[in-house]
């Protein structure tokens, strides 16, 4: 995970900070471990002071539609808009907010 946060903190923030400002930058990411069967995560936002950008990194190597878990963007009325599946080694950014609807299927 150092390795990972290495990354983010002098590559990926640098890179964004060019043409986005954020309003606070964690030490350390929220990491969240998903193993095994789950009922996916519902829709929402992640409207919280001083989170300004998600990033979600794939590292499922054999991942198959059958395992659920694809990432949903939503629009202001719950539309799925895009989905976006789990393939290895894929990395998805998107801005967080009050707008920013979004969900994980099953």
């Amino acid at each position: 995970m150092r390795f990972l946060y290495q990354i983010i903190r002098q590559k990926i923030v640098p890179y964004f900070n060019k043409d986005y400002t954020f309003s606070h930058v964690y030490k350390l990411p929220q990491l969240y471990r998903i193993h095994g069967p789950w009922n996916g995560l519902p829709l929402h936002t992640d409207n919280q002071i001083g989170r300004d950008l998600a990033m979600i990194v794939y590292i499922s190597r054999n991942w198959k539609v059958t395992d659920g878990g694809k990432l949903c963007l939503h629009s202001s009325t719950g539309d799925i808009i895009e989905e976006i599946a789990p393939l290895f080694n894929r990395a998805v950014f998107f801005p967080l907010g009050s707008k920013s609807w979004h969900s994980v299927q099953p």
